[in-house]
Formats: C-alpha cells, structure tokens, sequence
C-alpha cells in the first residue's frame, strides 16, 4: 500500500521545522551559557582584561551580557512547546 503524497510532505515539512527549532534552542542554550561562563571568569578576574572570541551571531548578545550582567538571550517558550509537540508526533 502506498502512501499519500500529502503525507509524506507533511512529514517532511514537520522535520525540517524541528530540525530548525533544534538549531535554534541549541544556538540560544549555548549563548546562554557562554554569557553564564564569561560574567563568571569576569567576576573571578575583575582587575584582568578578557579576550572573548565567539562567532558573529553571538557578538551582541555575549556584548548585552557584558553591560547588563542581568541579561541573558531569550528563549521563545512557544519553541520548546512546538519542538516537543514535533517530538511527540515523531514518536508516535
């Protein structure tokens, strides 16, 4: 028995937008620790000068955190909820 075409490109579709989520949380989760891990050495050393080498995506948002310590990147709760829902249905 074959399956519909609709099907198969609905599965495909739901792949490719968790496969983007995943990305995404696993980009901000990273710079969220980045941010944690730099402002922690940066309190450990406060009379000491800090080099930080990250990629231009997290430039502004590792900057954000060095002037506002409080910051930390945004993660969309809706992302988590979506990703999961797409796990789930995978699952299943």
């Amino acid at each position: 028995m074959q399956e519909d075409p609709s099907t198969s490109k609905k599965l495909f579709s739901d792949l490719e937008r968790m496969k983007y989520l995943y990305y995404s949380l696993d980009s901000k989760c990273r710079e969220r620790a980045y941010q944690t891990r730099i402002l922690t050495i940066k309190a450990q050393n406060p009379q000491s000068r800090l080099l930080i080498v990250v990629g231009n995506s997290h430039k502004n948002c590792i900057e954000q955190a060095l002037i506002n310590p409080r910051y930390r990147t945004e993660i969309d709760p809706g992302e988590i909820d979506e990703f999961n829902r797409l796990v789930e249905e995978f699952k299943s």
